[in-house]
């Protein structure tokens, strides 16, 4: 947990899990945490729908600049979620407090309800962490998801694998990538953008075919994403060359099969190899960066089971 969240959690006195900081302020539920440009974002549940003067006078926050961002959520009218400008403690606090009392004076005998699906329990509610996300439930609700978790557990460590098919798809969708390549090539730009490419490709072909998304699903995308960076490169890089030989009075009428096959052979001159094993490197970089910024979280949460205990 960053600092900032620290600090207004020693102001807020909420209880935290080192991802959210989260708690009732009088008759609203209240979470916060950061997101991934470290900005303030805290969601409040309302004990009621709210009406649109609630809502203007909510949002009336960023119209005076303390809050960045205010949304109603479209999925439920009780919740609304705000962005901050800034981590400074005491305006949220401030911010907070205040719509927090706006709504306990209004509607004073409203109470949060619990999260469960068609359960209106409004009594007896309390927070429970649901694989680290916090949400009020009653006792029945509470017990019955963790009776659907247990068994979803279960069902996902018993289905197959199907890593062989995984790789398949994820090869079948990395192939379009080559064109990406060659595009880029051919329009003067770095070849290794395409690095990019080649992962979220791999990723889609994968879940396309039903691969199981745990450590080893992981680490067939990252290694598909990787190789297919070393074929497309040089696919791309012998197919820019067969084009340029085209170009060439020397090679007029000759079919394109032979100009790949003389392009094959230019590659293999130590300077144009060179260059080859360049563009090469520089897209494995790409991609490796893509892996490290995407794969290795997914490869942290893959496999992770799905747990319920009370906050």
């Amino acid at each position: 947990m960053s600092s900032a969240l620290k600090e207004l959690n020693e102001t807020l006195g909420f209880k935290s899990n080192d991802v959210f900081l989260y708690g009732f302020q009088q008759n609203t539920f209240v979470i916060i945490h950061e997101d991934e440009n470290n900005k303030i974002c805290v969601s409040i549940k309302f004990p009621i729908e709210l009406d649109e003067s609630d809502i203007e006078r909510i949002k009336s926050w960023e119209k005076d600049g303390y809050a960045k961002k205010v949304e109603k959520d479209t999925d439920d009218g009780t919740s609304m979620d705000l962005e901050f400008k800034s981590s400074n403690k005491d305006k949220i606090k401030e911010v907070l407090e205040d719509i927090s009392g706006y709504t306990a004076e209004k509607y004073p005998e409203a109470k949060i309800q619990c999260y469960g699906k068609d359960c209106t329990e409004d009594t007896n509610i309390d927070i429970y962490e649901l694989s680290g996300v916090p949400v009020p439930l009653c006792e029945k609700c509470a017990k019955e998801l963790e009776k659907d978790f247990e068994k979803a557990n279960i069902e996902e460590e018993a289905a197959p694998g199907n890593y062989l098919r995984g790789f398949l798809g994820a090869s079948l969708f990395s192939i379009p990538g080559i064109l990406v390549s060659f595009i880029f090539i051919m329009l003067g730009k770095i070849a290794a953008i395409a690095g990019f490419v080649y992962y979220f490709l791999a990723l889609k072909g994968y879940s396309w075919a039903k691969g199981k998304l745990d450590k080893i699903g992981v680490l067939i995308i990252s290694v598909t994403s990787l190789l297919f960076v070393v074929i497309g490169t040089y696919i791309s890089v012998i197919a820019d060359i067969a084009f340029e030989l085209k170009k060439d009075e020397e090679f007029a009428g000759e079919p394109m099969s032979n100009l790949f096959l003389y392009a094959y052979a230019y590659a293999q001159v130590p300077e144009i190899a060179s260059v080859i094993k360049k563009d090469i490197y520089l897209a494995l970089l790409v991609c490796g960066i893509c892996i490290v910024l995407y794969a290795f979280q997914a490869f942290k949460s893959a496999g992770q089971k799905l747990t319920i205990k009370k906050g």
